[in-house]
């Protein structure tokens, strides 16, 4: 009798250790929750430009086209052009005077997708202060807004036409270099 109870025992413990391993690999212990998650894409902008093709001038007024490109995720931007006076040998500190921007015309703004959408639309910005840029004495416009035809972003090459005035007979030969500037905002 002690033997069978005996058997007995380590049977049912036996059964009883594999029923709960059996029920641990079997139980269905999943749980989940599903939450909505939002992000919030901030303006961002980016501006470029490619180098304009060199211009050659004796005297009189000259104008220089400066490809720019500006890619947004808005379509309203704000431009403000600068432009420096032309320094020989792109030495501000040479003895050489500078050949000057033509502030009585103003600078033209060309986006290939869009046009000035606030002031007079004429995607003209007048020169409104000097400034000086990198050493370097110049003016700046006002700020003009633009609108794309592209639907919500304005992400275009823009063209800025700058003209300068060599009035003088006597200036040297050479090489003349100056900046521009474009600065681009999200509205």
């Amino acid at each position: 009798m002690l033997k069978l109870s005996r058997t007995l025992m380590v049977l049912l413990l036996s059964l009883t250790f594999v029923g709960f391993i059996t029920a641990d690999l079997l139980a269905e212990e999943v749980a989940s929750a599903t939450k909505k998650v939002r992000v919030r894409v901030l303006p961002n902008i980016g501006v470029g430009a490619s180098t304009p093709e060199p211009v050659e001038v004796q005297t009189g007024k000259f104008q220089i086209r400066v490809p720019f490109r500006i890619a947004a995720n808005s379509q309203f931007v704000k431009i403000q052009i600068a432009a420096t006076k032309l320094y020989k040998a792109d030495d501000p500190a040479s003895p050489t005077p500078p050949i000057d921007v033509f502030t009585d015309r103003p600078a033209f703004v060309l986006p290939a997708n869009g046009n000035e959408s606030g002031g007079s639309g004429d995607n003209k910005l007048a020169w409104v202060r000097e400034i000086t840029l990198d050493d370097r004495e110049g003016y700046e416009t006002e700020v003009g807004t633009f609108e794309s035809s592209q639907p919500g972003i304005f992400n275009q090459d823009v063209d800025v036409i700058v003209t300068w005035i060599q009035a003088n007979n006597d200036q040297p030969v050479g090489d003349y270099v100056g900046l521009v500037k474009m600065t681009a905002m999200i509205m």
